[in-house]
């Protein structure tokens, strides 16, 4: 009787479980994820501009476009295939360095030395200023894009190579967060039982 009873339960619960691969995952809506970072990117860049006089409004939109392109990338990522997202995430921090300020033929012949020379002396100066910047120090207005670029960035490229995993990770954490301990059942609960339904 008890054979008979596995055969009966385990093919539909086979089934079911093929179906449960076979259907996409409700979290994976790559539309309403592009819609809710640019929504939050557009209002954290207007509230970055702030700090600067007069506000490099365009530069900032686009960071915000690599940002949102990267993560394109990522919701297309089986398309394109992981070298091809991996080489615009390469493309995407020249880009961003570029729209920060730094001169563009020191980023296309890639002086790294002197562009991380010039940063550092922008980075220096920061202590000193007051906001909204309104100095002739132009690297200090580089350096406070570049803070822009990076947060952008890496929201980017979180998107672009964790793309559907965000909520089996919150999930996966959840569920190993530690609870409370199961406790023994009392003498009383166990008599009450055993006299209902014969259990314990």
């Amino acid at each position: 009787m008890s054979t008979g009873a596995q055969v009966a339960v385990l093919p539909p619960a086979g089934r079911h479980g093929e179906r449960a691969r076979a259907q996409p995952a409700p979290t994976q809506r790559p539309l309403v994820r592009l819609a809710a970072v640019g929504a939050l990117g557009l209002y954290g860049i207007l509230r970055w501009a702030t700090m600067l006089s007069p506000a490099p409004t365009w530069r900032l939109l686009g960071l915000l476009g690599l940002c949102l392109a990267l993560a394109a990338a990522g919701a297309v990522r089986p398309v394109l295939g992981r070298g091809v997202v991996a080489l615009a995430s390469v493309l995407a921090v020249l880009a961003m360095f570029a729209l920060s300020g730094v001169p563009l033929a020191w980023v296309v012949h890639l002086r790294i030395a002197v562009t991380a020379s010039w940063i550092e002396g922008g980075v220096s100066a920061l202590p000193g200023v007051n906001v909204p910047y309104s100095g002739i120090n132009e690297w200090v207005r580089v350096v406070v894009l570049l803070g822009a670029g990076l947060l952008l960035l890496d929201a980017g490229f979180m998107l672009a190579f964790v793309p559907g995993g965000l909520g089996d990770l919150r999930r996966a954490g959840t569920a190993s967060a530690p609870g409370p301990s199961p406790r023994r059942p009392s003498a009383r609960s166990c008599a009450w039982r055993r006299s209902e339904r014969s259990v314990c």
